[in-house]
């Protein structure tokens, strides 16, 4: 009985005599062909074409913050070098000279592609394989925006526009209104869109308090985006001393789904140009001092949207 062992595939032909030990003198002999075929090429991503849930914690950032593969093939993984590209979810990665596993952050709801190029360490190509990871935040209804009992509006101006650092002003302009009915608030859903407005109005011969403030937001049908949210604040204080106006608004379009967390519904408006974003955007704040011997002091501040020299950014969130 012989072993050997061939080196390299290939085409080989085995050969066998027997010899008559005494006289010297061949008795037979024969001869096979052998064909050394390469090893087998398996290259397999676990887990492979993976569709799932996951929940997210109250800052709107997944429970589960990263994703780990591994790559089996039929080869030792000490024997092959693993190249990878990960893209999606705003990551676009390319790992070389990796080992079979590795691990990546999820940051947002996206479909991630992730591709393996497996080379043999002695040379040569081993394989490929690619997989689809798609990862989804926890579903989203009308209902449960109806079962919220609070809307909240903020939108943050450039600070490096000359008007964000206007007397007066005060970055980000925001505005919360409860959304169920009370003596102060009016709330009414009309298909997906919602008009929540608060009115308070005190009057004595002293002083005069009157504030008139809404927000009327219209979502899609499937809950995932915010088309247009229309923001209005007008309040007013008026006593023997002093007078304070303040009157702002603006409309809000494009925001999209950004998280579901245990306690709200979060969307966001960000890295998109001023006029997808904002439109009748204005601000105007007066302060009158009765007991100042000069001229009234009013400072008013006009913002111009198509002014602004970067990007805003702007989040809408239902919360209970």
């Amino acid at each position: 009985e012989v072993t050997h062992i061939y080196n390299k595939a290939g085409s080989y032909m085995i050969a066998v005599s027997a010899f008559d030990y005494f006289a010297d003198t061949l008795i037979a002999s024969n001869s096979i062909p052998a064909r050394i075929n390469e090893p087998a090429t398996s290259v397999q991503i676990y887990p492979h074409n993976i569709d799932t849930v996951l929940q997210m914690n109250s800052n709107g950032l997944f429970n589960s913050r990263y994703f780990s593969i591994t790559v089996a093939t039929a080869l030792n993984p000490n024997d092959l070098i693993f190249n990878y590209h990960v893209f999606g979810g705003g990551i676009d990665t390319q790992l070389t000279n990796a080992s079979n596993q590795i691990i990546f952050p999820i940051l947002l709801e996206e479909k991630y592609t992730i591709s393996t190029e497996v080379v043999r360490k002695s040379g040569g190509i081993y394989g490929h394989d690619t997989s689809y990871i798609t990862i989804k935040m926890p579903p989203v209804s009308l209902q449960q925006l109806q079962a919220m009992n609070k809307l909240t509006v903020r939108l943050f101006v450039d600070t490096a526009t000359s008007v964000a650092h206007s007397p007066g002003f005060s970055n980000p302009l925001a505005i919360g209104l409860l959304t169920t009915n009370g003596v102060l608030n009016h709330n009414t859903w009309s298909g997906t869109t919602l008009s929540s407005i608060y009115y308070f109005n005190q009057i004595s011969p002293d002083e005069s308090i009157e504030s008139t403030d809404s927000i009327i937001c219209n979502l899609s049908s499937d809950i995932k985006t915010i088309p247009e949210i229309r923001v209005s604040v007008d309040d007013n204080h008026k006593n023997s001393s002093m007078s304070t106006s303040a009157k702002w608004g603006f409309v809000l379009k494009n925001l999209k789904l950004f998280a579901v967390t245990p306690t709200s519904v979060i969307y966001i408006a960000k890295d998109v140009t001023t006029d997808e974003l904002i439109s009748d955007i204005h601000f105007q704040l007066t302060n009158e001092d009765y007991s100042d011997c000069g001229a009234p002091d009013t400072i008013i501040v006009q913002i111009n949207a198509g002014n602004l020299e970067k990007l805003p950014n702007a989040f809408v969130s239902f919360s209970r």
